[in-house]
């Protein structure tokens, strides 16, 4: 099943997200090779999904702290997410009483919700935005809260119409691979053609014969 989405064009920026972009593996140093790669892959899907263009994204201080604890900071989130064509980025403000009151409620009434997702996820209700994340478990509770979340790992299309993968198998989902990637079991799987061998003068089909050029060869005249 596939569902179409209407993006707002203003995102609370969770910090799943903000690895990706710079150490989606925290145990390995960001210039690893694993790292340099899964953050081509995730920026190439942001590129093509074109969520950010012409958009504002809001980082709170309490993602700025989380990616500060990976050395990601505040003018790389800023760089980056204007290459990727947004108009504004704030970052640095602090939760209100009433957020931070029912980011605690949250907690209680989702079991997948922790700290400090639940405080994320308070900030976007609570100021109409749309939430940008790769969690999962996030991902999949704040519908429930009245949150339209975008996961760029379950997102496809283009800016101009984006929909979601829903149910068992949903694409893009293993870290690390692109996205397209099917996690669906072997059996629903879409079937892949087998790979044409090219001719070769080897085959039967292509002996040759004396006086005759081989197959994509040009008689030298």
């Amino acid at each position: 099943m596939a569902k179409i989405i209407t993006p707002k064009g203003s995102y609370e920026l969770d910090t799943c997200h903000i690895l990706n972009l710079f150490r989606p593996d925290r145990n390995k140093p960001r210039q690893h090779p694993d790292n340099k790669k899964r953050q081509r892959e995730y920026l190439g899907r942001l590129r093509r999904l074109g969520i950010f263009v012409g958009a504002v994204v809001y980082v709170s201080k309490v993602v700025l702290d989380e990616a500060k604890k990976a050395r990601v900071g505040e003018d790389e989130i800023r760089t980056i997410h204007e290459e990727l064509g947004t108009v504004k980025v704030v970052a640095g403000y602090s939760t209100t009483t009433e957020e931070d009151a029912d980011a605690v409620v949250m907690e209680t009434r989702h079991d997948k919700l922790h700290e400090p997702d639940n405080i994320i996820l308070a900030v976007a209700k609570h100021r109409g935005r749309d939430l940008c994340t790769c969690d999962v478990d996030l991902a999949d509770v704040a519908p429930a809260e009245g949150v339209q979340a975008i996961n760029p790992d379950r997102t496809f299309g283009s800016q101009g119409c984006l929909y979601v993968e829903s149910g068992n198998g949903c694409l893009g989902t293993r870290p690390g691979k692109a996205a397209g990637y099917s996690d669906a079991p072997a059996a629903n799987r879409r079937r892949r053609l087998p790979r044409r061998r090219c001719p070769s003068t080897s085959s039967p089909r292509y002996r040759l014969v004396p006086g005759r050029p081989a197959p994509g060869k040009g008689t030298g005249a």
